[in-house]
């Protein structure tokens, strides 16, 4: 089920984000540009201070806690460092209302490329941005496998190509839509 972000942090249309995970620097930054020009409601942009941030990317080498002022996030227990995947750990309020959000990124994963990882990192911000749901095809499908230097669905539909370019599947954009409405997708 999705969940919506504080009602304040819809309207500023902004989810100010801290990266922790250093080594994944170059595949974030590209990840950040790539969903900014999806079109959704929602944009990343950098937090001016760390005490500022809602969103979090960090490094998980194993089932992993991270310390965020107000809270703590962590994955589950059997999150594995090595595959291609992430994890979001997206913090509620008791109206089931989020107000940060940890993205876990593997610590230990080996033989990938810089736009596999473009694309983990994408799949995870859109679960950040409230998305709790996985498609039947594109960015937001289940597994991933390689292909080429990106990726592709572990049961890709008919024709399709590897991402990137991300391509969306109807639920993502109906989803993104209902979380973060624009002037175009407002009844």
């Amino acid at each position: 089920m999705a969940n919506l972000w504080f009602k304040r942090f819809r309207e500023a249309k902004e989810l100010p984000y801290v990266n922790k995970a250093t080594s994944w620097k170059a595949p974030i930054e590209a990840a950040i540009k790539s969903f900014n020009g999806l079109g959704f409601g929602v944009q990343l942009v950098p937090a001016k201070e760390e005490k500022d941030a809602l969103v979090a990317f960090v490094l998980a080498n194993g089932p992993t806690k991270y310390k965020f002022p107000g809270g703590v996030a962590e994955t589950g227990p059997k999150f594995k460092p090595d595959g291609l995947h992430g994890e979001t750990a997206a913090q509620l309020d008791h109206r089931n209302e989020i107000y940060y959000a940890a993205v876990f990124l593997p610590g230990n994963i080996s033989k990938t490329t810089k736009e596999q990882k473009e694309m983990v990192v994408v799949h995870e911000i859109i679960h950040a941005c409230g998305m709790d749901e996985h498609d039947t095809e594109g960015i937001m499908y289940d597994k991933f496998r390689d292909s080429g230097t990106g990726v592709i669905e572990l049961a890709p539909p008919s024709g399709a190509k590897g991402m990137p370019p991300i391509r969306l599947g109807a639920m993502t954009v109906s989803i993104m839509q209902k979380l973060w409405p624009t002037a175009k997708s407002t009844p």
